[in-house]
């Protein structure tokens, strides 16, 4: 089982699309958390757009 990111992003040709990064799911937040900080500028506290 996998988790995958959601986030929109912008590819090569200029179009929106979900990053889609994949994660192992490990019943633990970790993983995602650390890389929507470190790809995404995205912390957990930060209000949603």
């Amino acid at each position: 089982m996998y988790d995958v990111c959601e986030v929109k992003v912008m590819n090569l040709s200029d179009k929106e699309v979900e990053c889609s990064h994949k994660f192992i799911h490990d019943s633990s937040t970790g993983n995602m958390s650390s890389y929507l900080q470190s790809k995404h500028d995205i912390y957990e506290n930060q209000n949603k757009v």
